[in-house]
């Protein structure tokens, strides 16, 4: 059996008074058939179908699956899909970039705790060194005995 158009029909079979067979055929006298380009891999009397053409009549006939809307919505839903997880990415950086912000400020208020709690430390030392230098002496200055005096209220009631 061959598929596509025939090239011609003979018109055995038909019979004139029945009007027609339902199927059209060509005649090679009647000039209705239009010139066409005879390049291309196309099987011998057969025409290539115009691109489209099997689609939209499939559609016309109810047989059309409609893929085209499927993918549509698919390819929306895949776009939607995609901006959701670029955008939970990015919130995800954030959150990241906001924990590293906060650890970072958590180390630099221990450092800074730190260095002042050195501080304290030095004045501590300083204020037990010159108490201990001026206790050492026999004969104290009014100045230098108030000097001695506060290295001492400093030193008593200094917490560690």
């Amino acid at each position: 059996t061959q598929k596509g158009r025939p090239l011609k029909t003979t018109g055995v079979g038909i019979s004139s008074d029945s009007g027609s067979s339902g199927k059209r055929s060509r005649d090679d006298d009647s000039g209705s058939e239009p010139p066409t380009p005879t390049s291309g891999a196309v099987g011998e009397g057969h025409m290539p179908r115009p691109e489209g053409v099997k689609k939209a009549k499939s559609r016309l006939k109810g047989k059309f699956k409609a893929k085209g809307a499927y993918e549509c919505i698919e390819s929306f839903h895949d776009r939607i899909q995609l901006m959701s997880d670029e955008r939970t990415k990015k919130s995800e950086e954030h959150e990241r970039r906001l924990q590293f912000m906060m650890e970072k400020e958590a180390r630099k208020k221990q450092q800074m705790e730190m260095v002042n709690k050195q501080m304290q430390m030095d004045q501590y030392r300083m204020k037990w060194e010159m108490m201990k230098f001026l206790s050492d002496k026999e004969y104290l200055t009014p100045e230098k005995q108030a000097c001695l005096d506060e290295a001492r209220e400093f030193v008593m009631s200094f917490k560690f």
